[in-house]
């Protein structure tokens, strides 16, 4: 990833945190699912719905992991570089 291309860091910031983080992840799995239904037949409404509970979401795992590192020229999933500052 190139720097200053914070939509990606975002991204794995969302992903890794619903991994740690189960019960946020079946949170979301229950809302997207009533989402779907209310929006069956349109995507960018399905989409903005989902929004407000991603950008939380993503926020609190930025405030959790704090920077991502990169280790050489390979990038881990956070907790796993966290893991080998230690």
């Amino acid at each position: 990833m190139i720097e200053g291309h914070f939509e990606h860091w975002d991204r794995l910031f969302f992903r890794d945190y619903l991994i740690e983080h189960p019960e946020v992840a079946q949170e979301y799995g229950a809302l997207k699912l009533e989402f779907s239904q209310i929006h069956q037949n349109d995507r960018v409404a399905y989409t903005k719905a989902k929004a407000d509970f991603i950008l939380g979401v993503t926020e609190a795992a930025k405030e959790h992991y704090g920077k991502a590192v990169a280790l050489g020229s390979d990038f881990c999933r956070v907790s796993e570089c966290r893991a080998e500052e230690k």
